[in-house]
C-alpha cells in the first residue's frame, strides 16, 4: 500500500531503533491508578516512567496485536476483538473459512479470520512477565518508549479464555497441532490464575460473554427499544452516536439471537434485527454508500469521498478501501479546527441539531 499505514511498527531496538518497551509496576488496580496521570492513562506514556521496575527490564517480544481508534495502546479493554472474530467463526461452525482476504497471512492454509485473532492472542501471550500476564501496553512516548503494565489476575484469565477460544476454533478448522498448542497455553494461564492468593474473581473488566449477560444486555440496551420508539429501531440507546453517524448495528442482539434457547425470545430478537436493518435501508438521508470505496468495484458509485478522521490519507486509492468513517460531528479535543468539525457545523443552516442523524457529512478533506 502507498502510503504505507501505521508506521513505525514499534518493535524494540528495531523499528524505530530507539524503541524500548519497559515493564512497570503500574496497572488499573494499583492504588495510584486514578491519580498518577491525567486523561487516559494509556495515552500518557511519560507518566509511567517512575513506575518502571527495578533493573529496568524490557520486553522485546511485545509485537503485533490490535490497537484501537488510531491509537497505539494495546490494553485489556480492547481484548474483546478476539471474541468478536472467534464467536463469528464458532457460531457459523467454520463457514467463514476464507484464506484469500489479502492480509499478510493469506494463503497459508489457515482461515484469515483465525490468523487475525491469532495475531491478538499471541500479543497477549508475549506480554508475559515471569509467570504472570501483563494488563497491556501504553501509547509510545515522544522518545519512542512504550510502557508495559504489570501483571494482573484479570489478564491471566483473559489469556486463558483467548487461548481456549482459539484452540476451539482451530479444532473446528481441523488444525489439530495449532489447537493443541493453544489449549496448552490456555491450561497454563488458567492454572496460574487459579492458584493466585487473590484471583479477583469478582472484578469486572467491562466486557464479558456469559450467555445470560449477553441476552440481558441485548434486551435492555437494544432489542426492547422497538416497543418504545416511534422509529422502532433498537440501536444506540446508550448515547454512543455522537461520533458515529453511520453505525446501525446491534451486535449484542445478534449474538443473543444465536445463543438463546427460548424460541419465543429468539423470534423477538430476530424481529428487532430485521427492524434495524429495515431502518438502515430506508433512513439514508444522503442516499450514499456510507463507506469509502476507492479501488473497489463500487468506486464509481455514489459513496463517501472525503471523511473527517484523525488518521491520514483516508479515501486515497490503495488505503482504507471499505473504511466506514465516523462522519463524527464532535471534537477530538481542543479548539484547533483540525480536531474540531464543529467549526464547520457552526456554519450550517438550519442549526446542526435540526439535521437528520447521518446527514452531517462534509465532503471536504481540508478546513
Amino acid at each position: 500500500m502507498r502510503p504505507v499505514p501505521r508506521r513505525p511498527l514499534w518493535i524494540q531496538d528495531q523499528y524505530p531503533s530507539t524503541c524500548k518497551i519497559h515493564i512497570t509496576d503500574m496497572h488499573p488496580y494499583h492504588a495510584e491508578w486514578k491519580t498518577f496521570s491525567s486523561g487516559s492513562q494509556w495515552d500518557t506514556a511519560a507518566d509511567w516512567k517512575p513506575f518502571v521496575k527495578a533493573g529496568q527490564p524490557t520486553n522485546s517480544r511485545a509485537i503485533g496485536g490490535h490497537s484501537d481508534a488510531l491509537d497505539w495502546d494495546r490494553h485489556l479493554a480492547h481484548v474483546s476483538n478476539i471474541y468478536d472474530m472467534l464467536l463469528a467463526y464458532i457460531l457459523t461452525d467454520g463457514v467463514l473459512s476464507d484464506d484469500d482476504c489479502r492480509i499478510a497471512e493469506s494463503g497459508n492454509g489457515i482461515p484469515d479470520i483465525l490468523d487475525e485473532a491469532r495475531n491478538e492472542v499471541d500479543l497477549w501471550l508475549n506480554l508475559r512477565y515471569g509467570k504472570g500476564y501483563s494488563h497491556g501496553l501504553t501509547n509510545p512516548s515522544k522518545e519512542n518508549i512504550l510502557y508495559q503494565a504489570d501483571n494482573t489476575p484479570i489478564a491471566a484469565w483473559a489469556n486463558a479464555l483467548n487461548s481456549a477460544m482459539l484452540a476451539y476454533a482451530f479444532d473446528i478448522a481441523g488444525l489439530e497441532n495449532l489447537s493443541k498448542t493453544c489449549l496448552d497455553s490456555a491450561v497454563v494461564a488458567y492454572t496460574y490464575a487459579n492458584t493466585l492468593p487473590d484471583p479477583m474473581l469478582d472484578t469486572r473488566q467491562h466486557l464479558g460473554h456469559m450467555k445470560s449477560l449477553i441476552i440481558y444486555q441485548a434486551r435492555k440496551k437494544e432489542a426492547d427499544f422497538e416497543n418504545s420508539r416511534p422509529s422502532r429501531r433498537g440501536y444506540a440507546n446508550d448515547g454512543s452516536t455522537a461520533w458515529f453517524q453511520t453505525v446501525q448495528d446491534m451486535p449484542r442482539t445478534l449474538i443473543a439471537h444465536a445463543i438463546t434457547d427460548d424460541p419465543v425470545e429468539k423470534a423477538e430478537l430476530l424481529d428487532a434485527l430485521v427492524l434495524e436493518a429495515d431502518w438502515g435501508l430506508r433512513r439514508n438521508p444522503i442516499n450514499t454508500i456510507q463507506m469509502t470505496t476507492a479501488t473497489t468495484s463500487l468506486a464509481s458509485k455514489r459513496s463517501i469521498e472525503n471523511c473527517y478522521t484523525s488518521g491520514r490519507d483516508d479515501g486515497t486509492p490503495g488505503l482504507h478501501p471499505g473504511h466506514t468513517p465516523y462522519l463524527n460531528a464532535e471534537s477530538w479535543g481542543g479548539d484547533m479546527a483540525g480536531n474540531n468539525p464543529k467549526k464547520v457545523f457552526e456554519k450550517f443552516y438550519p442549526e446542526i441539531s435540526y439535521w437528520p442523524h447521518a446527514s452531517k457529512y462534509i465532503n471536504s478533506r481540508y478546513l
